[in-house]
């Protein structure tokens, strides 16, 4: 069974995860002083930059990819949902946009094989046809 790229089922596995946010600087020119934070999952991943300028003064801006951990991994696991918080610590900013991209295990239900129960009905009927001979 093939999933399209954008679901999955709450019985897949995710094995790892990442998220992607994109911030851009509210000023293109000049160096300005951005530090920010960011808060993943209810376990509380953080993630930031305090250098200072950590938003460059560009149209592109940065984008920073956070490896989850398993704590977050099974946050997201839990629901297909993970919740992230952007914080401004010092300057100014916009949020450009995030992309969560995920490696999932999809869930596959073993079906027995036919020749397996064969097998197992020929073994119940012969030990059957022993038994109603020994009485």
């Amino acid at each position: 069974m093939t999933l399209p790229t954008n679901e999955f089922s709450l019985l897949d596995t995710i094995t790892s995860a990442t998220v992607a946010v994109h911030l851009t600087d509210t000023s293109v020119t000049g160096p300005n002083n951005e530090t920010y934070q960011f808060t993943i999952g209810v376990a509380a991943q953080t993630f930031g930059c305090s250098a200072g300028n950590c938003v460059p003064s560009s149209p592109t801006g940065v984008t920073d990819t956070i490896i989850l951990n398993v704590p977050s991994l099974a946050d997201l696991q839990a629901d297909g949902k993970i919740g992230v918080t952007v914080q401004a610590l010092t300057g100014n900013f916009l949020f450009a946009d995030s992309v969560l991209t995920a490696e999932v295990t999809p869930f596959v239900a073993r079906v027995p094989v036919p020749s397996s129960l064969f097998l197992l009905g020929l073994g119940l009927t012969i030990l059957m046809a022993r038994f109603r001979r020994d009485i």
